[in-house]
Order: structure tokens, then sequence, then C-alpha cells
């Protein structure tokens, strides 16, 4: 265990910079987004909460390159996109972020392997930062996420130090940095980590959340009250392009001046073009398309991989404009499985 005084974490992240490349959240002033960003000169860093946009894209990011074909002397070609190389160090990560990450690695991990995500994944070394004030849009916990340990490393804040926990081998590799800045320590933690764990399963959505549906896809999926759910949802896709677990994308390809580049980049299932085909559309309503959303994290992925695809950040409660969030669905579903039982 390492600790250091709160006034030496610029001196910690400056000598991470030194040799990786760190990404920490930050926010540029009062009603602008938080996200994560490289170090710099640490300015603007934002540790009070957890951003609006999470590590999600550090990994699999919002439009990229994936390969490239090209024409020269009359020759045809296709290069892909160079996989990283080099670690990378992120800083502040929230546990349900990192949790979101376990979620991504079995869709993107699975075979066939995405050799672009794997590349970041093993170039990636995760500090995650505890939750000492969870927002009163978070449930995490009821999802299983331990709010004050994850990651590589497992930092810690109290009222004038942080602590730091190695928790895999990627995170011993950021021994050198801690060891010329902190001191090591047996002092026990496990209380506050208690408390933070408790401070964040008594927040009100986590209160509100707490009773997940514990139904089949057949029980559930033809409900009365999908239509009372989906009444006001926009189809802005605010909540996927929020979510550190949604994954959809599309790929297209583009010309240049040499041949065209495709691209893959994020996609929505809320969007009414949605895997829309010279057929036609599989979701022709709002309706199917919401119960689409909610039903793959809360259903379907639970019955193929064996965890929920939600992890509990609030963040579609924070920002969905309309309200019709993950909490409320959560809830109608509880009072369908009183209905049943």
């Amino acid at each position: 265990m390492y600790k250091c005084s709160k006034e030496s974490l610029g001196a910690l992240l400056s000598a991470i910079n030194e040799k990786y490349a760190l990404y920490v959240p930050k926010k540029h002033g009062e009603g602008s987004v938080s996200s994560f960003e490289a170090y710099g000169d640490g300015e603007n860093m934002y540790l009070s909460g957890i951003t609006d946009r999470g590590i999600k894209e550090l990994f699999f990011p919002q439009c990229e390159e994936i390969a490239r074909f090209v024409t020269a002397n009359g020759a045809f070609g296709v290069k892909e996109t160079a996989v990283k190389s080099g670690y990378n160090v992120i800083f502040g990560a929230r546990a349900c972020d990192i949790k979101g990450l376990q979620t991504l690695d079995l869709v993107f991990l699975a075979e066939p392997e995405d050799r672009l995500y794997k590349s970041r994944r093993e170039a990636g070394i995760v500090v995650s930062l505890s939750c000492g004030e969870p927002s009163e849009t978070c449930f995490c916990t009821c999802f299983g996420v331990d709010p004050s340990k994850s990651g590589d490393i497992a930092a810690i804040g109290t009222d004038g130090a942080y602590y730091f926990e190695i928790l895999t081998e990627k995170g011993r590799l950021l021994i050198p940095e801690l060891s010329s800045v902190c001191k090591t320590t047996d002092d026990d933690i496990e209380a506050e980590r208690d408390k933070i764990r408790a401070k964040a399963a008594l927040m009100p959505a986590a209160l509100a959340a707490k009773d997940l549906p514990d139904k089949k896809t057949d029980e559930l999926f033809d409900l009365p009250v999908w239509d009372k759910l989906s009444a006001h949802c926009l189809g802005c896709g605010t909540c996927t392009y929020l979510c550190p677990t949604c994954q959809c994308y599309d790929i297209k390809d583009s010309k240049t001046a040499d041949g065209a580049a495709r691209c893959r980049f994020w996609d929505s299932c809320m969007y009414s073009d949605f895997t829309k085909m010279s057929a036609g559309q599989p979701r022709l309503t709002q309706k199917e398309r919401y119960r689409q959303r909610f039903m793959h994290k809360l259903v379907y992925f639970k019955e193929n991989q064996g965890i929920y695809g939600c992890v509990g950040c609030g963040r579609c409660v924070r920002k969905c404009p309309a309200s019709a969030h993950m909490i409320k669905v959560i809830k109608e579903l509880g009072k369908a499985d009183e209905r049943h039982t």
C-alpha cells in the first residue's frame, strides 16, 4: 500500500506522465462536459464526481479508421490500422466504468477477437478512484460493483491523503512512480471502504433500483408497460452514447485521395435506421427500439453472458432529456414481477 498527501498528487501524476501517456478526468468550467483527456499540465482535473463521458472511448473510440484500401500503379492493397504499442495510464476511473470494460471484454475479446480493442486493453493501466461522494443517480451497488476498489490500482481518497493498492501485475508497472512520491504504509483503510460502500448503497437511485427483474424474455417481452415506458422516448441516443457498456457500431467506407478508408463509429439501437436493410427495418416503432435496449441490458445479456449489461453508473438517469431511463424501467419491471407472483 502506498500513501501520498493530496498536495503531492500532482507530483505523482507528473512522474507517471513522463513515462506513459496519461489520461485524467477533466472539466473545462461550469456547464461543460467532463471527460477523460490527456494529462497535459494537469489543469482542469475533475476528481469530485463521475464524468459525463467515461473511459470506454479510450478503448473503443467513438470513431476510428480500421483499414484503408489503396491503389498504386494499378495494384490494389489493404492496409489495416496499426495496433497500439506501449502502455497508457488512466487515472481516476470509477468502478462502474471499469465494470463496463469487463462487459465490453465479453463482446470484443470473444472469438474472433477485435484486435484494436484488444491492443488497447492490453496497453491500458487503469487506476481507479473510489467514490467518496457518490451521486444521487448512482446505483452501481445493485449490480455488484464495489465503488471503493477496482482496476489495476485502487486509489482511495481520505481527508488529507490518497492511498494506492496494487491489484494486478499491470498495476505493478507503476511501482517506480509510486515509490518516487509516495510512502509505503500499513494503514488499514477497510473501515473507509466500508463507509463508501454503505453510502453508495443508500443513494436514492440505488434504493429505487435494488429489486432487479428476475424474469425470462418470454415473461417480460409483451408486457403492456412497454407502451407507457417508451411513450416519452425521443430516440435521441443520448443514453447509448454515454453508456459504458453499449457496444453497437456501424461501418462505412469513404473515398480518399488514393483509395478509400473504412471507419467504424458508434451506433444506437434507439435510432430508426439502426440495422436497417434493403428488406426493411426489423424494429418499426420507438417502442420496439426502446424495449430492445432495456431488455438487452437487463435480460438478454444476463441470459447469454451471465452478467447484466448495466453497471449502474446513472448517466442515463442524469442526462435523458425525457426521463425515460433505466431506473424507471427497473421499477416498472419490478412491479411486473409482483403482478406475476
